[in-house]
């Protein structure tokens, strides 16, 4: 299990899939309501946060089930699938969710401004 240190310099894929996988383990977005997909580098990770935002509109709850039949039925392979369930090895402690969204958007806003 990796849990998030406010005190370590992670790498973009690391702090990507913190985020993802504290959203699946608290079962919410509310805690990160401006981050988006093109928040994430690594396009499985953004398929999974579009994802999480159609469930959380549509007033579903984000759980890995819901999310693995989506990803089957948008034709991903079974590697993808057991990607996500990696993903849950990954927490934060409540609270820690906003700080690793917003490190999220402030490397994107970095990568914006190279570009």
């Amino acid at each position: 299990m990796v849990e998030f240190n406010l005190n370590r310099s992670y790498s973009q894929e690391e702090l990507e899939k913190l985020t993802l996988g504290s959203i699946l383990n608290t079962f919410k977005l509310s805690d990160v309501p401006k981050l988006r997909p093109e928040h994430f580098e690594d396009t499985r990770n953004q398929a999974i946060f579009e994802i999480m935002l159609d469930l959380e509109e549509t007033k579903q709850a984000i759980d890995e089930v819901k999310i693995a039949k989506i990803l089957k039925h948008r034709g991903v392979r079974q590697e993808g699938v057991h990607y996500l369930e990696k993903l849950k090895m990954y927490k934060t402690n409540n609270g820690s969710l906003k700080k690793l969204a917003d490190l999220l958007q402030g490397r994107y806003l970095q990568r914006r401004m190279r570009a």
